[in-house]
């Protein structure tokens, strides 16, 4: 037991306790009823968690950002996530003295990446392989690998996805896929996604069936999955230069 009677979080058996530093929400003083504004500087706004008895949002999808209007009287919490990855908790402090915000969050500097590298691709070294396929090859190599290199980087956030990734993705829905990592090269730009298969049946990948008009190549380590078995799927577009 720990000096205050409760349980001693060592000896638990949960796989995690709390750690207080992590996750402090930033909180700021809005009026009750009134709408205030909350955005990123260089980073969008991709989805809110909040109660809706407390918070009504409104989200302005072509800035990136939400309009916000506490509803009571008490402590509102919300919890935005964005394009880079990142997951900010919000708490919103109804005060009647307090005038509409705009509220503009930034990364704290020396603040960590949440990602290994965002670069422009355009600063990547030309790949050496040989032909086409020999660059292909070596592209989806070193994404299954983890393993980046003066020409092939894992992305800091992964872009927007293009068309033909976006309809492979909803292909694979019954696999409940979910993008692991997104890579880029001078040519190539690429993501991991890992599929599960939670039916009875086994169930067999149809490659070809993901591609696309910008799709180059699909790769997968197996296609053949049981019940209970994951895979990874590789997916390579041509590089836009970013």
């Amino acid at each position: 037991m720990a000096a205050d009677g409760s349980a001693d979080p060592e000896y638990s058996g949960a796989p995690y306790v709390r750690a207080e530093e992590s996750a402090k929400p930033l909180s700021f003083r809005v009026p009750v009823e009134k709408t205030s504004l909350i955005g990123f500087a260089g980073d969008r706004v991709q989805s809110a968690v909040y109660d809706k008895t407390e918070i009504d949002l409104r989200t302005d999808s072509r800035q990136g950002q939400v309009f916000v209007r506490v509803l009571t009287d008490v402590p509102a919490s919300l919890y935005l996530s964005t394009e880079s990855g990142a997951t900010v908790p919000v708490t919103l402090i109804p005060d009647p003295k307090a005038q509409p915000q705009t509220i503009v969050l930034r990364r704290a500097q020396g603040a960590a990446s949440f990602g290994t590298d965002s670069r422009s691709a355009a600063a990547l070294a030309p790949m050496p392989a040989s032909d086409h396929e020999a660059a292909l090859k070596r592209f989806v190599r070193h994404a299954a690998l983890g393993e980046e290199s003066a020409d092939i980087m894992k992305r800091a956030a992964c872009p927007p996805p293009s068309a033909s990734f976006k309809t492979a993705l909803e292909r694979l829905a019954p696999l409940n896929p979910k993008v692991e990592s997104c890579w880029s090269s001078l040519s190539f730009k690429g993501a991991a996604v890992r599929i599960k298969n939670s039916r009875l049946a086994e169930m067999k990948l149809a490659l070809p069936a993901l591609a696309g008009p910008t799709v180059l190549a699909v790769a997968a380590e197996k296609t053949d999955l049981t019940f209970g078995a994951s895979t990874t799927v590789y997916f390579v577009e041509a590089s836009d230069g970013r």
